[in-house]
């Protein structure tokens, strides 16, 4: 159900979905990569990670469940410490843009999240 949740929010047809598998709205993130390396992006800790190219800007579409507080996390590919890891109520995460730039040694992180 979460994939094809995830998959009606990105086609846009969660209002076609919602009565059929409990379809709530989502949250819709980007993370850009301004880096020359690979970066790793991962909704919560346990989540494979997904792979950002440099110079690649990923569109993610969080699907939120009662306003629950999600984990975001980012890494260099090559790297095994996360560069962005925070927690916010997933309403919090709509329209939130990270950026990464700098390199794995001096990386810069930054974010629209409202604190």
């Amino acid at each position: 159900m979460g994939s094809f949740c995830r998959l009606a929010v990105a086609l846009g047809l969660c209002a076609l979905a919602l009565p059929l598998v409990g379809c709530e709205p989502g949250s819709t993130i980007e993370i850009k990569n301004e880096t020359a390396e690979s970066l790793c992006f991962a909704p919560d800790p346990e989540s494979d990670c997904r792979s950002v190219q440099p110079g690649e800007t990923l569109e993610w579409i969080e699907v939120c469940h009662n306003n629950s507080t999600r984990d975001l996390l980012v890494r260099f590919t090559t790297g095994q410490e996360w560069v962005y890891n925070e927690s916010a109520p997933c309403h919090d995460w709509e329209g939130v843009t990270i950026t990464i730039s700098g390199t794995s040694l001096a990386p810069s992180v930054t974010d629209t999240l409202d604190r």
